[in-house]
C-alpha cells in the first residue's frame, strides 16, 4: 500500500480500476431497475394464480357432480309421477286429485287403452334423459345465477349415457377461466381450459319399468279379479296397489323399494293406468268400486 502511494502511477492505475467499477455497479443498477420494471410481480404468481382457477374449476366439478346426483333423485321420482314416460304415449292422461292429509294432483298416463299396449317399444332411458336433463340444467342455471361464480356454465352442453347403475355427462364445449392482473402497465393472463364432463354411480331403477311392463303383459290377460293377478306376478322389490276408478279403469301404484335417495323420503311410486273391459269372472270376485279419486277441477 505504500509503495502503491509513493508511485504515481499505480495510484493512478488504482483510481481508474475504482473508477471503472463504480460506472460498471451504477449502469448495471439503472439495468436491472429498468428490467424488473415488467416484473413488478413477485416471481411465481402467476403460476399462483393458474393453481387457484385449477381450485376454483374443482370446485365447478364437484358442484356438477353433486348436483347430478340430486338431479337423478329428482328424476326418479318425476318420472314415476308420469309413469315412465317424459310425454304421455297414448296421448290420453287421467289428473285425478288424490285424498289424504295434503291432497295432491297427479297424472296418470295410460299404459294400456283401447286395446293398444302404450308401452311397447317405450325406451325408459330416452325418457330418463329428458327428466334428468331438465333437472340438471336447473342446477347450473342456478349456479350461474345466483353463485359466486368464476366462469358460466353452459346449459345446453352435454351428451348423456344412462344406464341402469351409472350416469355419464360428456361436455361439448369446454369451459375457460381467466384471471387478468396488470403488470407494469400491461396485462398479464392466466388461463385454465377444461371439460365439466362427470360420470356418477347411481341406481336408476330403470330395470324396473321393464319388470313392470312385463306384470302388465299378464295383467291385461289375466282372467281373474285384480288382485288375484297381481298376487300370480313376481316383481321383486316393487310394492304393487291398485284402485278401481270405474268398472274399466283400474289406478296402479308400484313402489320401488330399492331406489334410495333418503332425503326424499318415501320411496318413488310408478303410477299408471289400465283400461280393461272387466269379465263376468272378475265382476264376481271384484268387491263394490270405492268412490273415486275426485278429478282436478
Amino acid at each position: 500500500m505504500r509503495k502503491l502511494l509513493k508511485s504515481r502511477k499505480g495510484f493512478d492505475w488504482a483510481f481508474l480500476i475504482a473508477g471503472v467499477t463504480l460506472i460498471c455497479l451504477v449502469f448495471l443498477f439503472f439495468q436491472l431497475n429498468k428490467k424488473m420494471e415488467h416484473h413488478d410481480k413477485p416471481i411465481g404468481e402467476m403460476q399462483m394464480d393458474v393453481v387457484d382457477l385449477v381450485q376454483k374449476g374443482d370446485n365447478i366439478l364437484f358442484y356438477l357432480d353433486q348436483s347430478a346426483r340430486l338431479s337423478a333423485c329428482d328424476a326418479i321420482y318425476a318420472l314415476a309421477d308420469k309413469g315412465g314416460f317424459s310425454s304421455p304415449p297414448c296421448g290420453q292422461t287421467l289428473p285425478l286429485l288424490e285424498q289424504g292429509p295434503v291432497p295432491l294432483p297427479y297424472t296418470y298416463s295410460f299404459w294400456y287403452n283401447d286395446e293398444s299396449k302404450c308401452y311397447e317399444g317405450a325406451d325408459f332411458y330416452a325418457g330418463f334423459k329428458d327428466v334428468f336433463n331438465d333437472k340438471f340444467r336447473s342446477r347450473i342455471d342456478d349456479y350461474n345465477i345466483f353463485k359466486d361464480k368464476y366462469a358460466y356454465v353452459p346449459p345446453y352442453n352435454y351428451e348423456f349415457l344412462v344406464t341402469d347403475n351409472l350416469i355419464a355427462g360428456s361436455a361439448i364445449k369446454s369451459i375457460e377461466m381467466k384471471k387478468v392482473s396488470a403488470v407494469a402497465g400491461e396485462l398479464g393472463e392466466a388461463r385454465y381450459v377444461f371439460k365439466p364432463s362427470f360420470a356418477i354411480d347411481f341406481k336408476t331403477g330403470i330395470e324396473d319399468y321393464f319388470s313392470v311392463q312385463a306384470a302388465v303383459d299378464s295383467l291385461i290377460s289375466c282372467d281373474k279379479s285384480m288382485q288375484e293377478c297381481i298376487n300370480d306376478i313376481n316383481t321383486p322389490g316393487l310394492k304393487w296397489s291398485f284402485e278401481m276408478m270405474n268398472p274399466t279403469t283400474y289406478l296402479f301404484k308400484v313402489e320401488q323399494e330399492n331406489i334410495d335417495c333418503r332425503f326424499k323420503g318415501n320411496k318413488p311410486v310408478i303410477r299408471f293406468a289400465i283400461e280393461k273391459t272387466i269379465t263376468i269372472q272378475q265382476a264376481l270376485a271384484t268387491p263394490p268400486v270405492a268412490a273415486p279419486p275426485i278429478p282436478v277441477p
